[in-house]
């Protein structure tokens, strides 16, 4: 229906579940990825321009290093696609 209308899709917003996300959870990081990967499937499909990722609720002092780890994932898999982050 989106090509049909002609309206663009800018943002997509990943998989939050019930942490509001997961990107800076060091014991959801496979879940995270995966999650990249389908946003970056998905956005292809639709035409998205943009994929948002979520941290997620957490206290883990590795958040921040997971979520950096994760972010630079998620640059490499966007690399040959037409998407920002």
């Amino acid at each position: 229906m989106l090509k049909e209308t002609g309206i663009p899709v800018f943002n997509l917003k990943a998989e939050h579940g019930t942490t509001f996300g997961n990107a800076a959870l060091s014991d959801n990081i496979p879940e995270a990825r995966a999650a990249i990967d389908a946003e970056i499937i998905y956005a292809a499909e639709i035409g998205a321009r943009k994929i948002h990722m979520q941290t997620g609720v957490t206290s883990d002092v590795s958040a921040h290093e997971t979520f950096l780890d994760n972010l630079l994932y998620a640059l490499e898999q966007i690399e040959n696609h037409n998407l920002t982050l």
